[in-house]
C-alpha cells in the first residue's frame, strides 16, 4: 500500500490517478474488514473457550444469539439495537478500553445520532384554519 501511494503522489494522468485512489481505498477498507472479522472471531472464540470451562464445572450451557439485546454498560445506561450477543460482547470490549472522557464522548454521540433519527420522523405541525 505504501507503494501504491508513493505512486499516486508520482502520477500525473489524473484518470490513472483517480484510478489508483480508488485501488488504494478499497485496499485500506479490505484491510479494515479483515482486522475487524479477525478481532470479532477472537472475542468469539474467547467467550467459547471461557463458557466450556464453565459447562465441564456444571453451568448450562449459553450459546451466542443474533437477536435483539439490551445492553448496561454503565448504570442507568441502556441501549438498544437491533444486535445480538456477538455485537454487544464488542460493543463492552470498546467501552472497556475508552477513558471515562471518552465513554461521554461517545455515549453524547450516540444520543445525538439517535435524536436526530428520531427527529426525522416526526410529523409536521399542522396548522387549522381558524
Amino acid at each position: 500500500m505504501t507503494l501504491l501511494k508513493q505512486q499516486i503522489v508520482k502520477e500525473k494522468d489524473p484518470d490513472e490517478k483517480e484510478k489508483m485512489q480508488r485501488l488504494l481505498t478499497s485496499m485500506t477498507s479490505r484491510a479494515q474488514t479483515r482486522k475487524a472479522t479477525e478481532k470479532r472471531r477472537e472475542l468469539v472464540r474467547g467467550w467459547k473457550k471461557s463458557e466450556a470451562e464453565l459447562v465441564k464445572k456444571g453451568k448450562k450451557p449459553f450459546f451466542l444469539k443474533k437477536g435483539k439485546v439490551f445492553l448496561r454498560v454503565r448504570v442507568g445506561l441502556r441501549i438498544d439495537h437491533g444486535f445480538g450477543d456477538v455485537k454487544r460482547l464488542e460493543l463492552v470490549e470498546k467501552f472497556k478500553q475508552l477513558g471515562e472522557k471518552d465513554i461521554d464522548k461517545a455515549l453524547q454521540k450516540r444520543r445525538k445520532k439517535n435524536a436526530s433519527r428520531e427527529h426525522r420522523f416526526m410529523p409536521y405541525k399542522r396548522r387549522s384554519a381558524e
